[in-house]
């Protein structure tokens, strides 16, 4: 019965309250572990920031057609798409789906009227979202230049198998010879990436000249150029004697000798382009350049046995060069110096397009025609801005905001502390006790209402703060019952200290 006695009368205050005590220390040891989580979270981002770089090289691919009224149609598409803007959006709508805010929201920052305007709305530093690029914006220029082709009629007769004879020869020759041709006048177009939006195609009208008497439309020569955006890095062309020697790839191609007699200054013309072309020039980036070189250097052995950053050059080096020695950091500023590559980062894309009737792609909704339509593609490349940077800025932009939030209003709570008639000594403690974590008492309660006071509507340092007022007064309420309890129980175990007597 004693026993028993014993065992009911122990009270579990001091059990709960110890419960208390380690669910708060795990508490502050999750919180401990989170904030050395976030900043080495944000040490990589800073590093990732610098080592990413903004753009991505990838490969566009062009076509031109053209329909039976001569409208020329550029058009294009990247092979490798746009990866980094689906995987952010994916990412976006998980985080909808899961209840949590991604971006920021424009009324999450609207102060009152009576207070200063939140500066932090204002800290985007310039930034623009990264949108997905169609086509056109790809290029910075469009140069299209046009000229309509005439020639005489052709008689049926001539239309039919010539026989193998000398004669039949000879007309053939006369019929497919380009001095025969005529032109127009040219007509040119022009357009710049700041005249229109982003759009996936271009489309020039063009209406061909009347043909002159004794004459009839043989075709439409289409000279186009394209600027592409400017790259992340330059672009060079390696000189004649430089590729000779290194970059065989990019060297010169001797001129073909035409046969038959030469024309005179008087007679010579240009001439009228028959074929399809595609002229791009060859470029490489100065490490592309300065690599070759090394391997090259490697490979021949002539780095200096006593100091390997100088090199001892050999006969290509030094005509190239003019120098015996050189030191391979200073092998940059001489290929400049040097003249031995040469900017080519501005250069456009020079496409020739012929346009017939007879290669005329269908409209949409248009039967397939007879013949086959004609397409001239080629793959060039571009550099595509990726979303990376954008959101990571974005994303410690949030962070710096919300640290602002908290920081702001410690300055405002002060003011309103001290300007009812608050010890600014004792202000400053209760203020910095609520910050490192130990404002948790009944006397806290009016500072941690005047720091939700101070925060921004709507933010996390509001709410912060409320719920950090609230918890004071729950923990108040907590001890003052803990005291009635325990008192309580006291009273209970003198009276069976009294019943057992």
């Amino acid at each position: 019965a004693t026993t028993m006695a014993s065992a009911s009368s122990s009270s579990r205050l001091e059990a709960l309250w110890e419960d208390h005590e380690r669910c708060t220390r795990r508490i502050e040891e999750l919180e401990r572990r989170l904030d050395e989580n976030a900043h080495r979270k944000r040490r990589r981002i800073a590093n990732l920031l610098d080592e990413v770089p903004v753009h991505r090289r990838s490969h566009l691919r062009v076509f031109l057609t053209h329909n039976k009224n001569f409208t020329l149609c550029i058009e294009g598409k990247l092979l490798i798409g746009h990866l980094d803007h689906l995987s952010a959006t994916l990412f976006d709508e998980n985080a909808e789906a899961e209840g949590r805010s991604i971006h920021e929201d424009d009324d999450a920052l609207a102060r009152s009227s009576d207070r200063v305007p939140y500066r932090g709305k204002d800290q985007n530093e310039g930034d623009v979202p990264v949108e997905k690029v169609m086509f056109t914006h790809f290029f910075d220029k469009l140069h299209v230049n046009m000229q309509t082709v005439f020639q005489k009629p052709i008689v049926k007769e001539q239309l039919s198998p010539p026989k193998k004879t000398s004669r039949s020869k000879s007309k053939t020759k006369a019929i497919m010879d380009a001095s025969s041709l005529k032109t127009s006048f040219a007509k040119e177009y022009t357009w710049t990436r700041d005249m229109t939006g982003d759009a996936s195609a271009w489309f020039v009208k063009y209406t061909p000249s009347t043909p002159p008497e004794g004459q009839e439309l043989h075709s439409v020569v289409s000279t186009v150029k394209l600027w592409p955006r400017p790259a992340h890095e330059k672009l060079f062309k390696p000189s004649d004697a430089l590729a000779t020697h290194l970059f065989p790839e990019h060297a010169p191609v001797p001129p073909k000798k035409k046969k038959g007699k030469k024309k005179s200054t008087e007679e010579e013309e240009e001439d009228i382009p028959l074929d399809n072309n595609i002229v791009i020039p060859p470029s490489l980036t100065m490490k592309e350049i300065i690599m070759a070189l090394f391997h090259y250097i490697q490979e021949k052995n002539l780095p200096d046995a006593d100091e390997p950053s100088v090199i001892v050059n050999d006969k290509v080096l030094t005509s190239l060069f003019q120098c015996d020695r050189m030191n391979f950091a200073d092998v940059q500023q001489l290929l400049l110096t040097k003249q031995l590559v040469i900017d080519v980062t501005r250069e456009p894309i020079v496409l020739t397009y012929i346009m017939t009737k007879d290669s005329s792609s269908p409209a949409l909704g248009e039967a397939a025609p007879e013949h086959i339509p004609q397409v001239l593609s080629f793959d060039t490349d571009v550099y595509v801005e990726g979303v990376f940077h954008y959101r990571v800025r974005e994303l410690l932009r949030r962070i710096k905001k919300r640290e602002f939030e908290y920081t702001s209003c410690r300055t405002r709570a002060r003011n309103i502390l001290t300007a009812a008639r608050a010890n600014p000594d004792v202000v400053n403690r209760k203020i910095e006790d609520a910050v490192v974590g130990r404002g948790y008492t009944l006397e806290h309660v009016p500072v941690w209402l005047a720091l939700a006071k101070s925060a921004p509507p709507n933010s996390e340092a509001r709410a912060a703060a409320h719920m950090d007022a609230k918890i004071c007064s729950l923990l108040d309420r907590l001890q003052h019952h803990t005291k009635a309890a325990k008192a309580a129980w006291d009273v209970v175990d003198a009276c069976r200290g009294e019943q057992s007597k």
